[in-house]
C-alpha cells in the first residue's frame, strides 16, 4: 500500500490505522480509527475510546481534548496528531462506541519515535507553495546550439542556494532554495528532453532547532508573504520536515485561509517575476518577520480582501480598517489616512490621470471612499460617494494601493514595483466589474 509520507496539503485521503492517546501503552489495546485529511481540516474518527481507563473496560467515559495522539496505519507509518479536539459528541452502540475529533497538524514518518526523543524539534524543512515552480526558474536545463545547428541538451547537477537569514521566535533561521527536477522525454516525436521543475524553499535551524508549532507558523507566514507578493491567494502545497534521526516527515496543518489549490504553468500570469524581485526579496523577507504590530493589523486585513470570496462591500470595509489600524497612533482623520497611503504611490506608478477619467481626482477619490465607508457602516448616506460598478472599481483600485504599500514599505524599491504600473493600467480599462474581483 502508498505511504500517505508523499502526500501534499492539495490531496484529499484517508489514513487507517490504530490509534491512542498513551505512546506507551500496549499497541494491541490501541483502538481503530480513519484520519481523514482535505484542504479544509483534518478529523479523526475512532473506534471505541482514546480516553481509556481500567476501571472503564467498556470506554463508555466521554472522549476528552489531547495535546498528542499516536496512530500507526495499514501502509506502515506512524503518526502523531498535535491539538486533538473532541466535537460532534460521542454515539454508543452495544458493545462499541465512536468518537470524533478535529486535528490541528498531523506528522507522518517512517520510523518510531521513542518518548525520549519528545518533544520533536525539527533541523530543517522543505516546502513549496501554490504556483512555486512555475515562479521559481528551472536552470537545470541548457540547451547548446553546436556549429552545424544541432541541439545539444545540457543537464546541470541541482544546487542549493541561500536567500537570506531571519529571526523568529529568537533564533536566527536559514532560507535557501533547492533545486530539484524530474528529467521526462519530450512528446510528440520529438527528440530531446524537459526537466519538469519542483524546486522547493528550505529551512535550516540546525544550531537552534524548531518546534513543530513553530515550523507551521512560519512555513504559513511565507503563505501570507507570497500572497502580499502577488496580490493573490498563495497556499502551502507541503512541507517535509528533517530531525537528527528522520527525513522526509510530512507535516499537515489546517491552513490559515482557504486553500488555493489552482496552479498555472504559465509564468506571465505570475507577476513580479522571480528576476524582478531575487535581489529585495532577502530585505523583504528579514522585514517582513519583524514587522511592526501595525503593519501586521493592516496585512491581515488586506489579506482578507484576496483570500476570501465575498462582497465588494466587505472588501471595502477590511480595507478601511487596515488603513486605521495603521495609523492608530497617529491623529489623523480617516479621510487624511486614507490619503497618506494613496500619496505613498508614486505617480509613475499609479497613473494620476488616468484615475482621474476613472473615478475622479485623488482627493475626491480619498473622501469619496472615506463617505463609503461611513456609509456602509453606520448609514450616513451622502451624496459624493461610490455605488455599483465604480464603487467596484474604486475598491480594486484601492486594494492595489495597500498592496504597493505594504511592499514599499518591506523594501521594495520603486524601480522592482514598476510592474504595478501596468496592473493598475489593466484595473482601470476593464469596461465593467463583477463580484469576482479577488483575482
Amino acid at each position: 500500500m502508498a505511504s500517505e509520507r508523499n502526500k501534499t496539503m492539495f490531496e484529499q485521503f484517508e489514513l487507517e490505522g490504530i490509534w491512542s492517546s498513551t505512546k506507551d501503552s500496549d499497541i494491541n489495546k490501541w483502538d481503530h480509527g480513519v484520519l481523514h485529511y482535505s484542504p479544509t481540516g483534518i478529523e479523526l474518527d475512532i473506534v471505541g475510546s482514546l480516553n481509556k481507563q481500567e476501571d472503564d473496560p467498556f470506554h463508555l467515559l466521554e472522549g476528552g481534548d489531547y495535546d498528542l495522539v499516536y496512530g500507526y496505519s495499514v501502509s506502515g507509518d506512524y503518526v502523531m496528531l498535535s491539538n486533538v479536539l473532541a466535537f460532534g459528541g460521542r454515539m454508543n452502540f452495544p458493545g462499541m462506541s465512536t468518537e470524533k475529533y478535529s486535528v490541528s497538524n498531523a506528522l507522518i514518518y517512517r520510523n518510531e519515535i521513542k518518548s525520549s526523543s519528545l518533544p520533536i524539534v525539527i533541523k530543517a524543512a522543505q516546502f513549496s507553495f501554490t504556483n512555486l515552480n512555475t515562479w521559481l526558474p528551472n536552470r537545470m536545463l541548457e540547451i547548446q546550439i553546436r556549429k552545424d545547428n544541432t541541439r545539444v541538451y545540457v543537464e546541470n547537477p541541482p544546487r542549493q542556494f541561500a536567500i537570506c537569514h531571519f529571526s523568529k521566535f529568537g533564533k536566527t533561521i536559514s532560507l535557501s532554495i533547492n533545486e530539484r527536477g524530474t528529467t521526462r522525454p519530450l512528446s510528440g516525436g520529438i527528440s530531446g528532453v524537459r526537466i519538469e521543475n519542483e524546486s522547493r524553499f528550505s529551512l535550516n535551524a540546525e544550531d537552534q532547532p524548531l518546534l513543530i508549532s513553530e515550523v507551521k507558523e512560519i512555513v504559513n507566514d511565507f503563505g501570507r508573504l507570497f500572497s502580499v507578493l502577488f496580490g493573490k491567494s498563495v497556499s502551502v502545497k507541503y512541507v517535509r520536515a528533517n530531525t537528527a534521526e528522520e527525513a522526509g516527515m510530512n507535516l499537515l496543518f489546517s491552513q490559515n485561509y482557504k486553500v488555493n489549490t489552482d496552479e498555472t504553468t504559465n509564468k506571465n500570469r505570475l507577476v513580479p517575476s522571480y528576476d524582478i524581485v531575487k535581489n529585495f526579496l532577502p530585505t523583504f523577507i528579514s522585514n517582513w518577520f519583524a514587522m511592526s504590530e501595525e503593519m501586521r493589523l493592516l496585512v491581515d486585513d488586506y489579506l482578507l480582501t484576496i483570500t476570501q470570496r465575498g462582497v465588494i462591500e466587505n472588501s471595502l470595509i477590511n480595507l478601511m480598517q487596515g488603513v486605521e489600524s495603521y495609523y492608530r497612533n497617529e491623529e489623523l482623520s480617516l479621510v487624511k489616512k486614507i490619503a497618506k497611503i494613496t500619496k505613498s504611490v508614486p505617480i509613475s506608478i499609479l497613473d494620476r490621470k488616468q484615475m482621474e477619467s476613472r473615478l475622479g481626482n485623488e482627493q475626491d477619490y480619498t473622501r469619496k471612499l472615506k463617505n463609503t465607508r461611513v456609509f456602509l457602516t453606520h448609514g450616513n448616506k451622502r451624496d459624493d460617494l461610490y455605488t455599483g460598478k465604480e464603487m467596484i472599481s474604486a475598491t480594486v483600485v484601492f486594494q492595489l494601493i495597500v498592496q504597493c504599500f505594504v511592499l514599499l514599505q518591506l523594501g521594495m524599491d520603486t524601480n522592482s514595483l514598476s510592474y504595478m504600473k501596468s496592473v493598475f493600467a489593466e484595473r482601470f480599462n476593464t469596461k465593467y466589474f463583477n463580484n469576482d474581483v479577488h483575482f
